[in-house]
């Protein structure tokens, strides 16, 4: 059965880890943007997790001793790094990933992302990697409430005017399929992002795919079958 033949069916995509191969540039940030004024390095397992959120939530997770001030002092010195270090060698899409967004385009399903980053962050990767040729709308993170609030997908599936229930989220992180679910969605986690296939499963994801070629036409057809 084809996309169109029950209505708009919608594929949304988290950004990092999921599209772009860029969690250990985000870790490494996270790492960074405290420790320059003198706060306690996090662990890589703490800035792996908060990978997602908006932006100024994962740095207070990540320096939870940390006033408000100095959390917002942080943040500003994390998208100081991580834009610096963007222009000189912006992160790059996983093997896979054009060829994925091309079939499901071509098999007519509307593309869409829903990020943790800022909406200028999201411009920058759209832009960058010239994604604006394969997805037509996008949710950023200082938009809407943080993952795993549905705040980012509804808008989304309010763009399309599609039923959420015909909508697939997919992500590298249990916060992205956890908003999946809040919001009605289908969800796919994907294992070579930010976590494992074991502490997907724990979300109680639809399905877990190991490589960008499994998430083809078909499949996404058959999880709305």
């Amino acid at each position: 059965m084809s996309a169109e033949s029950r209505g708009t069916a919608v594929v949304i995509f988290d950004i990092d880890g999921t599209l772009t191969d860029s969690i250990g540039r985000v870790v490494s940030t996270l790492k960074r943007c405290g420790t320059g004024f003198g706060a306690p390095e996090p662990p890589d397992a703490v800035c792996r997790s908060v990978i997602g959120l908006s932006l100024k939530l994962a740095v207070a997770r990540c320096y939870p001793e940390s006033s408000d001030e100095e959390v917002s002092r942080f943040t500003d010195e994390y998208r100081r790094i991580y834009n610096e270090e963007d222009r000189t060698k912006p992160a790059q899409l996983f093997d896979g990933i054009e060829s994925m967004l091309s079939e499901l385009q071509k098999a007519g399903f509307a593309l869409a992302l829903a990020s943790g980053k800022s909406r200028r962050g999201v411009n920058e990767v759209i832009r960058n990697l010239r994604l604006d040729r394969f997805v037509s709308f996008s949710s950023a993170g200082d938009e809407y409430p943080s993952k795993p609030a549905p705040d980012m997908l509804e808008a989304v599936a309010a763009n399309f005017g599609a039923d959420p229930a015909r909508c697939l989220m997919v992500g590298d992180s249990v916060l992205d399929i956890a908003m999946g679910i809040n919001a009605g969605m289908r969800t796919a986690g994907v294992s070579w992002g930010a976590e494992s296939r074991k502490k997907l499963l724990t979300a109680e994801p639809d399905e877990v795919l190991d490589s960008p070629y499994d998430l083809t036409p078909d499949f996404v057809s058959g999880l709305f079958e």
